[in-house]
């Protein structure tokens, strides 16, 4: 069980509704992140996640038209994760940033905040196997029904290099948060 596992768990926990999936062009940051050329196509997908309290995250992804091997309805049955590894991919790491961003009107709506909400930020690259850039995923998250834990590991001087002021992190996402 990778790190990744909780999230392709999280993603078979929750109702997801899709609100848009299509083939566009990519633009110069969607490009760079996915290490394609600008203009290339890649299909653009927005849904929004559901607990029992009500909407907690609003998703909008990227995944190079090459690799986008599913549509809407199967967007609204699995995880991408999932759909990644049908499609015969293995996604195998990801650098994520994490952030604090206000809700606009639109995301307000979906995610059944006030416009001006704060809101966690996720954006997150997830690399196959071969280390290439297969999804570009910004998350979304209302601060009430979602957190992130991180357990720290202290790297112990000597040991591969480390200089016993490093951490080590493993990640854990839970929805339904109070």
């Amino acid at each position: 069980s990778g790190a990744m596992d909780p999230l392709i768990i999280m993603g078979g926990a929750t109702d997801v509704r899709v609100l848009g999936c299509e083939v566009i062009a990519a633009d110069r940051a969607v490009a760079e992140a996915l290490e394609i050329a600008p203009g290339e196509p890649v299909q653009r997908a927005v849904r929004v996640r559901r607990i029992a309290e009500g909407p907690f995250s609003y998703l909008m992804t990227h995944v190079p038209a090459w690799a986008a091997d599913f549509d809407a309805d199967d967007l609204a049955d699995a995880p991408m994760l999932a759909l990644l590894e049908r499609a015969g991919l293995r996604p195998s790491s990801a650098k994520q940033e994490m952030s604090v961003t206000l809700a606009d009107a639109v995301v307000a709506e979906h995610l059944a905040v006030d416009v001006g909400a704060p809101l966690m930020r996720v954006r997150r690259v997830v690399r196959d196997q071969t280390d290439r850039a297969i999804e570009l995923i910004e998350a979304l998250y209302r601060c009430d029904r979602y957190r992130m834990t991180m357990s720290l590991t202290r790297a112990v001087a000597g040991e591969t290099g480390a200089d016993g002021n490093s951490w080590g992190a493993v990640w854990r996402s839970e929805e339904g948060q109070e």
